[in-house]
């Protein structure tokens, strides 16, 4: 049996963003057709499109918006165990960009209300 996982991206990116992390952004939110080259994965799937048949309660959700000279992206999606890797490394492709330390998400077991991991952005990583 799989673990289910709710995850959450919350965070602020600069406005100087590479084109090429935004557009690994763009293709996992469904806007681009061709895969990035930073995606080195063959296997990835878009990882932040929602799913209309998802298994949590209110539904899945994800966008990326300008504010205030800043990409805004906010995400709340299904993750099952086998693919809980792919949250991680856009995390991680996300940390050196982002505008403020401090909460950037979280990875929380759907059936474990004990089981919540808050993603903490330190200005180069996450941990």
């Amino acid at each position: 049996m799989s673990d289910h996982y709710e995850v959450v991206f919350s965070c602020l990116l600069r406005d100087d963003v590479p084109a090429e992390v935004l557009d690994v952004l763009h293709w996992h939110l469904g806007e681009l057709d061709e895969r990035p080259a930073l995606i080195e994965d063959e296997y990835a799937y878009r990882l932040l499109e929602p799913d209309p048949d998802t298994y949590l309660p209110g539904g899945e959700f994800a966008h990326l918006v300008r504010q205030r000279n800043q990409w805004g992206l906010y995400a709340r999606i299904h993750v099952l165990d086998d693919a809980i890797g792919y949250p991680h490394e856009l995390f991680g492709l996300l940390a050196p960009h982002v505008a403020e330390a401090g909460y950037g998400g979280h990875i929380r077991d759907v059936n474990d209300h004990h089981d919540l991991s808050v993603i903490v952005f330190d200005g180069v990583g996450y941990r």
